[in-house]
């Protein structure tokens, strides 16, 4: 809910910024503001979705370990346990 909150808040902001192209000079650069600020709430919500959200329905290979951090995933309801690759650091979310 709140992602696509902020995400609305972003793609009005470039819309508004744009819009304000023909007066930018008049604005003192707010139009630019608007549309670099929305640019990146928008590029960051992306990012963050795609790179903290991949949940696993199986174990994720040869090297991980799970870990003792397990939490309910907001958007299915399901016990999702961490998974970690003490080498490397790298995480995976796996569905119990």
């Amino acid at each position: 809910m709140l992602r696509a909150f902020l995400l609305a808040i972003g793609c009005v902001s470039i819309l508004a910024g744009f819009l304000m192209g023909p007066i930018w000079p008049l604005t003192g650069g707010a139009g630019v503001a608007l549309v670099g600020w929305g640019a990146v709430l928008v590029i960051v919500l992306l990012i963050e979705r795609f790179r903290y959200r991949r949940i696993r329905s199986k174990s994720p290979g040869p090297g991980f370990q799970p870990t003792a951090e397990r939490f309910v995933d907001d958007e299915t309801g399901a016990m999702v346990t961490v998974w970690e690759r003490r080498d490397t650091g790298e995480r995976a979310y796996v569905r119990d």
